[in-house]
This record gives structure tokens, sequence and C-alpha cells, in this order.
């Protein structure tokens, strides 16, 4: 959403229609502009199905990812 707030693919006021495969049905919109970036809003309904932890070893030079120049 972020993305698309930014390169103005998605008009201001506009929400985004999410239809899968499975029939579930998500509509997404900017709910407010921040200055460290936008809230988004989703209206839908899910289930949970699994919940995960994760966790960064100190020692992991590459831990936190790397940019490629």
């Amino acid at each position: 959403m972020a993305a698309l707030d930014d390169s103005g693919e998605l008009a201001d006021g506009a929400a985004l229609d999410h239809f899968s495969i499975v029939d579930s049905h998500f509509l997404a919109f900017v709910a407010s502009r921040e200055p460290s970036g936008v809230v988004v809003g989703v209206r839908g309904s899910a289930y949970l199905v699994a919940e995960c932890t994760f966790t960064l070893d100190q020692r992991d030079r590459l831990g936190l990812g790397f940019v490629l120049r």
C-alpha cells in the first residue's frame, strides 16, 4: 500500500480490492499519512492459523540483511 500510495498508482481516497483464488475478499486503504509513512486500514475477515517468533543471533553478521550496490 505504501508503494502504491507513493507512486500515485492508488488515487487519494481510493481502496484496493483484493479477491483471492479461495474466494476471500479484503479491502485495503490508506487511513492516514504520517511523517514515518502511511497507516493502512484493512477490512475483511481471517482466521489465526499460526504464530511464529523470530530471533536474531547477535553473532550473525547478516542478521539485519545486506545491500547490493
